[in-house]
């Protein structure tokens, strides 16, 4: 019975070998991490924890879209590219584009000290470029930033350094890639020919949105401004951001897009350690104030000159500085303001004694001139220019005390301190040849104007004296003129009564029975 069992046993065991050894677990495909294997190419399944050094997984350039694996490393250096400045020189206008769809495009070039200093040939020109496309060769520190700058059809025929980078070696057939858009600060500089439009990359919020600061170092009277691109190279319409000028310095501006659009984040800043402008609009409801604005207020302050010494021509605590109005389209601005202030009126339970649009508390003092379209009103008006205004008051030399008038560009008459009056300007009439006595012309004294003069009349015998008055004469006829005899030729009234027979713009006659050797004064208004 005991073998007839031992039997039955074997035939079961060998009938099931699994159940009595089992074979050993093949090893696995190399580079598997939860078997502390390594290997390229790996494919991980379900949870793994990835342990060891990491440092040859690092992710070239240092921002990347792929699904590599991002170390410390790649984190910190996106970091810094965030925080970086990237410089772009000798722009001239045109297009600089961030958004090419180019492809296959690869240079030889040759690098000195880590920066490019020559692109030598163009090895392939892909396909899908524009000119003014941005583009990175994928050498040294990933900061290089060259330009196209023609093509055939799609492919590139020649490009321009915008900034050579760092850290780059010569090389041939290195194929560019579009430029890094992670940069937050770009500083584009150059001699503007033409304006400038920036193209910044388009698409989803999650991936493209972002904010960046741009600043226009160029020169040249010409526009930049950055646009949103339509994902063929080009704007997409949807308006664009004006960058102005520095003066002699940068101007930069805050911007921020969605992948579609571009938005004015702050009011651009030109120069350094300026403060930002204030942009108000909304009510405000507020305890009674009187010189001290809840909406808007510069409080009383002392500015101290550290660096300055003598006499100074002219200096400003708030100041407003020159504007330039610039537009896409022609058109022709009636009025032109720097500074718009619009007139006071009275809201609810509020009424009006006296408004005044500017209410200052000392003079003003123009450099060119008060305009008021209805009434100057003050205590003093300060008049201390002395050139001629086109139509206006001023002082007639720096070394005479006269308020001099000016109409249409010319001296019109003054006061002086004496309360003396001289209306008219200070030309004076003549007496052409002949027309006042044959052979002998009359004379007009020294000193007089065509509101004012004296003739003398000549010896030959005459009934008539024909004046012209000086400058082209009135604009309109004078209502009268007035005779006064001056010496007693013109006195004796029974041989040499005389009257204005005639009175025009630009002439008036004497008319007399016995005019010879008669002078008078003659008054015109």
């Amino acid at each position: 019975m005991k073998k007839s069992l031992l039997a039955l046993l074997f035939l079961f065991c060998q009938s099931f070998p699994a159940l009595a050894s089992p074979p050993p677990i093949p090893p696995g495909p190399p580079g598997i991490a939860a078997n502390g294997g390594t290997g390229n190419n790996i494919t991980l399944n379900g949870t793994t924890n990835i342990t060891g050094s990491a440092s040859n997984a690092v992710t070239q350039p240092p921002v990347d879209n792929t699904v590599r694996i991002a170390t410390d490393q790649f984190v910190q250096s996106l970091f810094a590219v965030t925080r970086s400045t990237v410089y772009l020189s000798g722009v001239t206008g045109g297009t600089l584009s961030f958004a090419s769809v180019g492809t296959g495009a690869a240079f030889s070039f040759t690098a000195t000290g880590g920066v490019i200093t020559s692109i030598d040939s163009v090895y392939a020109g892909g396909s899908g470029y524009k000119v003014g496309d941005v583009l990175y060769i994928p050498r040294g520190n990933y900061d290089n930033y060259i330009m196209v700058t023609g093509v055939s059809g799609t492919a590139i025929t020649s490009v321009k350094i915008l900034n050579g980078g760092t850290g780059n070696t010569s090389g041939l057939d290195i194929t560019a890639m579009a430029a890094i858009e992670a940069p937050i600060i770009y500083n584009i500089s150059g001699t503007l020919t033409s304006n400038l439009q920036v193209i910044a990359s388009n698409g989803a919020v999650l991936g493209y949105s972002g904010i960046f600061l741009l600043i226009n170092n160029t020169t040249g009277n010409y526009t930049e401004s950055v646009c949103i691109s339509n994902g063929s190279d080009a704007c997409n319409g949807n308006g664009s951001v004006v960058i102005p000028q520095g003066s002699g310095n940068s101007c930069a501006t805050l911007t921020y897009t969605d992948g579609s659009t571009p938005w004015l984040v702050a009011p651009t800043e030109c120069g350094a350690a300026q403060f930002a402008t204030v942009n108000l609009g909304s009510n405000i409801s507020a305890a009674n104030w009187s010189t001290t604005s809840p909406m808007f207020n510069v409080p009383a302050t002392t500015l101290t000159d550290t660096t300055g010494s003598g006499t100074i021509a002219l200096r400003g605590a708030e100041t407003i500085n020159n504007c330039t109005f610039a537009a896409s389209s022609s058109e022709t601005l009636s009025v032109a303001a720097c500074l718009y202030v619009g007139s006071p009126s009275a809201g609810t339970n509020v009424s009006l004694t006296s408004s005044s649009s500017i209410y200052t508390a000392g003079q003003i003092m123009s450099g060119t001139s008060i305009v008021a379209t209805t009434t100057l009103v003050g205590s003093n008006v300060n008049v201390t220019g002395n050139s001629i205004p086109n139509s206006g008051i001023y002082r007639q030399s720096s070394g005479v005390q006269n308020l001099a008038f000016a109409a249409a560009g010319v001296y019109a008459g003054n006061i002086d301190a004496d309360q003396n009056w001289r209306i008219g300007g200070s030309g004076t009439p003549t007496i052409s040849s002949g027309a006042c006595g044959t052979g002998t012309n009359g004379s007009i004294a020294a000193n007089g104007n065509n509101q004012g003069f004296e003739v003398d009349i000549g010896s030959a015998a005459t009934t008539t004296c024909t004046i012209t008055f000086a400058n082209s004469g009135f604009v309109t006829a004078p209502r009268e003129a007035q005779l006064t005899a001056h010496n007693a030729a013109a006195a004796a009234q029974g041989t040499t009564l005389a009257y204005v027979s005639s009175l025009g713009t630009t002439t008036m006659v004497i008319t007399g029975s016995a005019l010879a050797n008669a002078d008078y004064y003659v008054q015109v208004q």
